[in-house]
């Protein structure tokens, strides 16, 4: 007779808490050990040509044989000195992500992967990180949302394109919070943050605390940036009411007050806020109108007038450079108006010119952002 078919045994559920996936994190953190050890601007991480989207990024090819070239810190142009394998181990760390047990040290991992470079975050996006760290955005969990800050300052450093799907997601409101991370709430403030954002760093040193502000002022600038969708979207998140709430600050006739502010808004951090606010306010319209209701050229110009910092007065200038811009097509009503400005402006402001060239750690008034885009395969 014909052979019955044997039963079909379905496969078990793949446990993400078994110690497999240990072992890999750990693997994984040893490969990271062994890369680190390598100067980060001669180091490239082979990209597979047949993962999705795998095809290095013009930057990333040098000059010798097709070599990959390091635009990375200072190292434009240079060829790269280590080309490493990827990491198999890459693909389980994803796969981990959805592990509540694994996931903070997955992802602490994963941002030192990034921290690699250029070809890190490349190979990344091409391996799939792009919907986990999107969808972990919105998590209400804060234990990694930390860490998620240093992972998303990486990847729109990296490919702006990534601004589309944080305002399609609604994911602007985790960094604007993330402006004040270990920051005390003030009952004036006009900031949305919730308990979490002094909660959560509560641990947290304020050299760490610092930089995590400083990277989220970073995003919300990439995200502004040439992009009028994402200036109208921090518009109505009130991401300008929080920046003036921070740098009004700055400003308290209370001098223990003033200083403890100084001490909390690094310069660097002083920078990047007051160039996402140019960068929120150039070449829109709307959006000038709207910073100058909330008074914010009067805490431009004060930076201007007495900051100690030499990178905030730079961004300084270019915050009130793209203040009183005008769009580039303007009606004969626009042309016609003239928005206030204070007569001390006309002795005090340098063209914006001077600051569109230079890196972010000497104090550019706008992000130098990588080309490329996430393969479109990616998209949540």
């Amino acid at each position: 007779g014909a052979r019955k078919p044997s039963a079909v045994v379905p496969a078990p559920p793949v446990d993400v808490n078994a110690p497999f996936f240990a072992e890999q994190l750990t693997a994984f953190e040893i490969w990271l050990g062994w890369a680190s050890s390598k100067p980060r601007d001669k180091l490239v991480v082979r990209c597979p040509p047949g993962a999705v989207g795998g095809t290095p990024l013009p930057f990333l090819h040098g000059r010798c044989d097709g070599a990959a070239g390091m635009m990375g810190s200072g190292g434009g142009g240079r060829t790269a000195q280590y080309e490493l394998d990827p990491p198999r181990e890459l693909p389980i760390v994803l796969q981990v992500l959805l592990s509540q047990a694994h996931r903070v040290r997955a992802l602490v991992l994963l941002r030192r992967f990034l921290d690699l470079g250029p070809s890190a975050v490349n190979l990344a996006l091409s391996v799939g990180i792009f919907p986990y760290v999107l969808k972990l955005l919105q998590s209400p969990v804060d234990e990694y949302k930390h860490v998620l800050i240093g992972i998303w300052a990486q990847v729109v450093g990296f490919d702006s394109s990534c601004q589309e799907d944080v305002v399609r997601d609604r994911a602007l409101p985790h960094f604007i919070r993330h402006l004040r991370w270990g920051l005390p709430s003030s009952s004036s403030s006009h900031s949305q943050s919730g308990p979490s954002s002094t909660a959560s760093a509560s641990a947290a040193s304020l050299e760490d605390a610092s930089e995590q502000r400083t990277m989220a002022a970073f995003i919300l600038s990439v995200i502004c940036w040439n992009y009028p969708l994402g200036q109208s979207e921090c518009i109505n998140e009130k991401c300008h009411a929080t920046c003036a709430s921070l740098l009004q600050s700055l400003e308290s006739p209370d001098e223990d007050e003033r200083r403890e502010a100084e001490r909390s808004m690094t310069p660097q951090f002083r920078t990047w806020l007051i160039i996402c606010l140019g960068n929120l306010a150039k070449d829109n319209a709307a959006a000038q109108a709207e910073l100058y209701r909330t008074g914010l050229h009067f805490r431009l110009l004060a930076r201007l007038d007495d900051d100690a910092s030499v990178s905030v007065r730079l961004a300084s200038c270019y915050g009130l450079g793209s203040l009183i811009g005008s769009p580039p097509v303007r009606s004969e009503t626009m042309a016609t108006m003239t928005p206030p400005m204070p007569s001390m402006l006309h002795h005090q402001m340098m063209q914006p010119q001077q600051l569109q060239q230079g890196q972010p750690q000497h104090g550019i008034m706008q992000p130098q952002l990588r080309g490329g885009s996430a393969p479109q395969a990616l998209a949540p």
